[in-house]
This record gives C-alpha cells, structure tokens and sequence, in this order.
C-alpha cells in the first residue's frame, strides 16, 4: 500500500462516514504500518487535502464544467490529492503528480481516466486565479480555504490581523509536552531522551520541539514521564495557581489535560514546600464513557489525587458549593483557535456556534457556586470568537455582583502572556494555538 493510496482510503472513509481526520488517520498509521518517510508523506496528503479542500474544489471548477458536487466522489478525491501535491507541495514533480492519479484511476474511477489526465494536466500548467479582492470574505476563503462565513466573522472582530490567523491555520505549531515534575525538569528530560527540543518559559515544565515529531510510540508517554499539551493550555494552571492542600474542581475536564496540568503544579509545589498533603481535584464531565481517559492518564502520570465525577456541568452538584478554592471551567465552544490541529472546523457553519455563548455562560454561573471566597475561577476556550469569550465574561461579572476580575501576567524573552481587565487572547500563531484565558475571583463576604 502506497503512501497516496492510504490517503485516497482514509479521506474516502472521511467523507462516506464523517470521521474526523485525526482519528481516521490514527488507525490509517497503525493498519498500514508505514516507515517513516512514507508516514509523513501519508499524514501531509490527508491533513493538506482536508486543510486546503475549498481552493482545490474552486481550481476543479475552473477547468471543468460540471459542479464538483455532481463529480463522482472517487473521481473528486483523485483530483483533490494529486493538485494539493502540484499546487502545494514543492517536493512533488508535476508530472509524478498527475502519473500517479491516473494510475489511481484506473483502479477507483477507470471511466473517468480521461477526464483526470486533461483536468490535471491544464492545473500544471497555468497560475491559480483567485476571486476579485472586491469581495474580501470571498477571496480570503478560497485563498486560506476556510468557510467564508468564518472569514466574515474575523474580519468583523480582528479586521487587520485576519490574514495573520487565517495564515496560522495552516500552520501547525510545534508539537509541546509538558514534564511530569515527579520525575523531570524539562532539561533532565531532554537530555534523557536526547531530543531537538527546548524548555519555555515561562512555564515550568514545558518542552517544545524544534523539528517535526510523532508521540504516538514514544515511551514517555505510556511511562508517565510527560504528556502533550499546547503552551496556551499549559498556562491556564499558572493562571489559576493551585496550591498544596486545596480543593480543585475541573467542571469539563475530558480529556483531561486541565486537571493534570494542575495537578502537575500542585505536586511541584508540595515537594518545594514539603507539605504532607497534596490536595485534591475533582474532574468532572458529562459524559461517563469519556471520564476513563481522565482516570488512566491520571494514573498514567501517578496523579493519584484526581478523582472524576459523571456530572452536567450546568447544574450546580450540592455538595461541592462553597468548597472548592480553585474552579476550572473549560467550556465546550467552537473551537477557532486551533483549526490547524482539527482542519474540519474551518468548515463549520456559524450557525453552528450560534448557542455556544448561551451554554457557556450556563456552565460558568453554576461552576462559579462551588468557589469559597476568595478562590479563584479560570474561564478558558480553545476559541478566538469574542461572542463566547469577552461577551459571555462581561456578562457575568455584570450580572454576578460577587465576583471580580484580576490581571496576571508572565513573561519571558520570547513570550509575554499579560492580561488586560483579567481577561487575555492568544491568537494562533508557531507557538501556541489560539487561545482565551479569564481570572475571575470571589470577593470575601
């Protein structure tokens, strides 16, 4: 099985059974067992093809006359693949491109052959033309292949940097892991595995890589030595500053990075100090099947003092009100802070994220019960969308009179995170995915 082949099976398994990439591709790397130049060349067609699908539906229509929607999907496929490698990939010879897609005809669309080899053939040899620059939304989204209604909405709120983070969506940032203070520093545990990588600061156990790199076989991580997690996300535990001996309620905590990364602070914290007891963290989610995951990587990472909870977390659970000194509410939301990661979202519709704020803002409220005064609630998402991150924070410190934003801020040479009003976005960028953090604190009684 070729590295072009697999792409074809898994983006037909894609689009016939809506798998979202990342998953189809996971078990495409473990069925065909690829080395590890074909692995890559592998993850590079499927991810580009799902990545840049609107410029390479917008070229097939340029040279043929049927709506692409009425082209057989095999056919489509076949297309899409071998002019994401003419258009996008420079590696690639042209005319390998195009042999290879006929070959794949012949096996998947033998009818069509014909049609494949002259469509292709006139895409190498002329420029993409792009939509008049008159309609701004329109051009963006066929030039940086996100849903034009997207385009609209950034340009809405973020006008001039539009093209910055259009551009980081297709831009993975370099993978980041964060150490388990139990057992490393990030300098110990680079050198140990002798990695191309690099500690951040500010953060006190992160590790990034400075070349591309898979985790999926990596010892360390069935070892409990380390775990993956975004720079942006490993800042929400400093931003919410747990400490030894206190209660930690994470009230959407699948699949559990939150919670370990808080965890991870308060262990560091306790050994400098010697405490005696550590603490504890309540995780929390909806959905009883997703829990597991947070209780094996808590075990995984020796995390003991995290136990999980099936809980709705729009609903206030009585016990926990007024006991925990450190809330974590990270909110189910649209997710257009790291569309470089999960390429399908740059399809979704608006109307999609439409509710969002009104669940969100649900969610926060009751998680704001279980804070003792003075604690402290992080309200993050992995979105960019001021509709569900500024509006649904402004509307409850106007509404919930007992409750007040505080600024932080951590810098280093490299990376300055400072709050402005408490509140602080990351848009997308090589380093961080895009990101919203909120530090909201319980005034005393």
């Amino acid at each position: 099985m070729t590295a072009r082949l697999a792409a074809y099976e898994t983006l037909l398994l894609c689009e016939k059974e809506k798998q979202f990439s990342n998953i189809a591709l996971s078990n495409g790397i473990k069925k065909y067992c690829f080395d590890d130049r074909e692995r890559d060349f592998y993850t590079q067609l499927v991810y580009g093809v799902i990545e840049r699908q609107i410029t390479l539906d917008y070229l097939i229509q340029q040279y043929t006359r049927k709506s692409v929607k009425r082209l057989d999907k095999s056919v489509v496929l076949i297309l899409r693949l071998a002019i994401f490698q003419i258009k996008f990939l420079d590696k690639i010879p042209n005319s390998a491109a195009v042999s290879e897609a006929v070959k794949m005809a012949s096996r998947f669309a033998s009818r069509a052959k014909g049609f494949i080899n002259a469509v292709l053939r006139r895409v190498s040899e002329n420029e993409i033309k792009y939509p008049n620059c008159s309609d701004r939304a329109e051009y963006l989204s066929v030039f940086y292949s996100v849903n034009r209604d997207l385009c609209a909405l950034l340009l809405e709120q973020y006008d001039d940097s539009t093209e910055d983070i259009l551009s980081a969506y297709n831009t993975i940032p370099r993978l980041t892991l964060q150490v388990n203070a139990n057992l490393h520093t990030p300098d110990s545990f680079i050198s140990k595995y002798n990695l191309n990588a690099t500690a951040v600061a500010p953060l006190p156990f992160a590790v990034r890589m400075l070349e591309s790199f898979s985790v999926s076989s990596q010892v360390f991580l069935e070892k409990g030595e380390a775990f993956v997690q975004d720079i942006a996300s490993q800042l929400t535990s400093l931003v919410l500053d747990p400490r030894p001996g206190m209660t930690v309620v994470d009230v959407c905590s699948c699949p559990g990075g939150k919670s370990f990364s808080a965890a991870n602070l308060m262990l560091y914290r306790q050994k400098s100090a010697e405490d005696e007891y550590i603490g504890e963290i309540i995780s929390c989610d909806l959905h009883e099947s997703k829990l597991s995951l947070v209780e094996k990587g808590a075990k995984r990472l020796g995390f003991d003092w995290i136990r999980t909870i099936c809980h709705d977390g729009t609903v206030t659970r009585p016990e926990l009100k007024n006991k925990a000194h450190r809330v974590i509410c990270d909110v189910p939301c649209s997710g257009l802070g790291v569309i470089s990661k999960k390429p399908e979202i740059r399809y979704k519709a608006i109307s999609e994220v439409n509710a969002l704020p009104e669940l969100q803002y649900q969610i926060l409220e009751s998680a704001s019960n279980y804070l003792t005064d003075d604690g402290i609630l992080l309200y993050s998402t992995c979105t960019i969308n001021k509709k569900e991150n500024e509006e649904v924070v402004n509307r409850f410190i106007n509404e919930q009179h007992d409750f007040e934003m505080v600024d932080f801020s951590y810098q280093s040479d490299s990376l300055n995170f400072t709050s402005q009003n408490g509140s602080l976005t990351l848009l997308p960028n090589e380093w961080h995915d895009g990101f919203f953090i909120a530090k909201i604190q319980k005034k005393k009684q």
